[in-house]
């Protein structure tokens, strides 16, 4: 039977002479009603936003055979609403992509070196570009200057991606010559990089520089680091050799000079 305005409360749920489920809005004059239609959406029950305006409203679903036209419509609502529920799927399954996607970028570490670079929060780097081995500088005197002396503050970041590098394929060069480079966003994470730097610098340069071969030592003294005994026993080889190489070349001018002066003695006339 039909409710009456005694009975109804906002809230409650009251089904249409089609058999709809509905959640009652109110009453209105003449004797209508304010409802919002109720749907399932992934087994879920979803109260539409929209009032529909109605004549009559039942406490129970009524028991009669709907005709052709209202089984139409529902079955039309039926697939609108399959169409909303699939609409909705792929949003939340875009949205999941996306903060997915943010995630990722955000644990990305050239990402969050460019948006630091531009934030102006690289503070220093580790210079790769000398064969002398890595040092750390700041990131306002990062390089010294192409023509005349001093240090160029680094005013160019460029990130790039070498695939063969294996475990480290982000190539960092700053300023315009393109000085290979670690960024760092603080002191402590410069000296941290330094340290792997080295090893790094110790592990791949398998032989002695051909020139000046103790400033590697110099550099990675300073910067506390231990220096390899494969290069310092090297470099005492290199010294030994060389003594060795300067005592022969110095034996070989005094045979020179004895020889000399024993020809100069049998062909002075005795007395």
């Amino acid at each position: 039977m039909s409710m009456t305005d005694k009975t109804m409360k906002i809230g409650d749920e009251v089904y249409l002479a089609d058999g709809s489920l509905c959640q009652y809005a109110g009453a209105l004059d003449g004797g209508q009603h304010a409802v919002r239609h109720v749907y399932e959406s992934d087994g879920e029950p979803w109260v539409s936003d929209r009032i529909t305006v109605v004549g009559a409203v039942f406490k129970k679903a009524p028991v009669e055979v709907l005709d052709a036209r209202v089984a139409e419509r529902r079955g039309e609502l039926s697939e609108i609403d399959e169409r909303l529920s699939a609409a909705r799927q792929e949003a939340l399954t875009l949205e999941r992509q996306r903060v997915a996607t943010a995630k990722a970028i955000a644990a990305c570490r050239p990402a969050e070196i460019v948006a630091a670079w531009l934030a102006g929060k690289v503070t220093h780097f580790v210079m790769l570009d000398s064969d002398a081995g890595p040092s750390l500088r700041p990131a306002n005197a990062a390089f010294k200057k192409q023509f005349g002396g001093g240090f160029a503050p680094a005013d160019e970041l460029k990130v790039t991606l070498d695939r063969s590098a294996g475990s480290t394929p982000w190539v960092y060069r700053i300023g315009g010559e393109g000085h290979a480079a670690v960024p760092c966003l603080s002191e402590e994470e410069g000296t941290a990089a330094l340290a792997t730097e080295w090893k790094r610098f110790w592990t791949t340069k398998r032989q002695r520089m051909p020139w000046n071969p103790e400033l590697p030592v110099t550099r990675c003294r300073a910067a506390g680091l231990p220096i390899p005994n494969w290069y310092l026993e090297q470099l005492e080889n290199d010294k030994r050799a060389a003594a060795q190489k300067r005592l022969t070349d110095a034996q070989k001018v005094l045979d020179e000079a004895k020889a000399e002066l024993a020809a100069i003695a049998s062909a002075t006339p005795s007395a």
